[in-house]
């Protein structure tokens, strides 16, 4: 319908246009409905899983089966979903191996899954050759290398103008800790790797000095002291302090070293348990016994990796 200029509307367009402002009109105050903040201030973020202990190190799907994929990770099993990611479940928790290294599914059976255990890897250092192509000359660049370079950086450290890399691992620097900690592979493991065509790999840092423009490096980590820094994550090199030459930059270790003692005590003051163990906990039983829903009191004293001595207490409750 047509209005000719300088008419008037209809009564029905009216009305519809009325009832359609009282609508418009309505909406902001349903979406500026609030809930008031004393529901939700005391709830936090936290971690529900999957706690898979590590890089995932594996994945593999089923042809057919969009939904279903395979996991394999460095410290915690493989793991199973049916839906896409959004859940997944461990399958590998009977077996005395958490160590997972490679996972595939069987091409003539999808029932039936191959998990490689030993998170074993190596190395790449693929050269750009100026045609277009890349050549893999890591065995020939690298003499040895960090066994897992938990992290790395790039730069150029004595201004010759070719770039350095220096990789950072878990040797300890404490001959204590040293000796008290889990060594390399076995002898039979490291030469199998060899026979494969992995490299030389030792748990420790490298600095690897570009002694060849790019195709060959020479390691000078113990040479220069930094080959031992216990387990370092993230090296940064960069000229700190501007005096012209560049630094090495690694984060300290924060956490206990060393635990002196943990202790928990009911509100009696009766020791409930107690334990020397890092990465040990109380199941919440007294000889056995489930305790009952109540407060305790916690003590714990330990030195970090620099020889600090920590000491804390206080309390938290058991929640049956």
């Amino acid at each position: 319908m047509t209005l000719a200029q300088g008419g008037s509307a209809p009564s029905y367009i009216t009305h519809r246009m009325i009832v359609l402002t009282m609508i418009l009109l309505a909406a902001p105050a349903i979406v500026a409905q609030q809930y008031s903040p004393s529901l939700y201030s005391g709830m936090q973020w936290r971690q529900i899983g999957p706690f898979r202990a590590g890089r995932v190190t594996g994945v593999t799907g089923v042809p057919g089966q969009p939904a279903v994929y395979y996991m394999g990770t460095a410290g915690g099993g493989a793991w199973k979903t049916t839906d896409g990611g959004m859940v997944w479940k461990p399958i590998f928790d009977k077996q005395n191996v958490a160590s997972i290294g490679a996972i595939a599914v069987a091409p003539s059976n999808t029932n039936v899954v191959y998990i490689g255990t030993g998170d074993v890897s190596n190395v790449g250092a693929s050269v750009n050759q100026g045609n277009g192509t890349f050549k893999e000359m890591n065995n020939q660049a690298f003499g040895h290398e960090s066994k897992f370079s938990m992290g790395n950086d790039i730069a150029d450290i004595n201004h010759d103008g070719w770039l350095d890399v220096m990789t950072v691992d878990m040797l300890p620097a404490d001959e204590k800790v040293l000796k008290s900690s889990l060594g390399d592979d076995p002898l039979t493991l490291y030469l199998y790797q060899r026979g494969y065509g992995y490299n030389y790999q030792y748990s420790r840092n490298c600095l690897q000095l570009n002694t060849g423009e790019g195709k060959k490096f020479s390691d000078i980590a113990l040479y220069s002291g930094v080959a031992a820094t216990d387990w370092s994550w993230s090296p940064l090199i960069a000229d700190f302090n501007l005096d012209g030459r560049n630094d090495i930059f690694r984060p300290i270790l924060v956490g206990i070293s060393n635990l002196d003692f943990f202790r928990i005590f009911n509100r009696w003051g009766q020791l409930v348990y107690a334990t020397t163990q890092n990465g040990q906990g109380w199941d919440g039983t007294l000889g056995g016994r489930p305790q009952e829903t109540g407060t305790f009191v916690y003590m714990v004293q330990g030195k970090d990796y620099t020889g600090k001595i920590h000491f804390k207490k206080g309390t938290f409750i058991l929640i049956r």
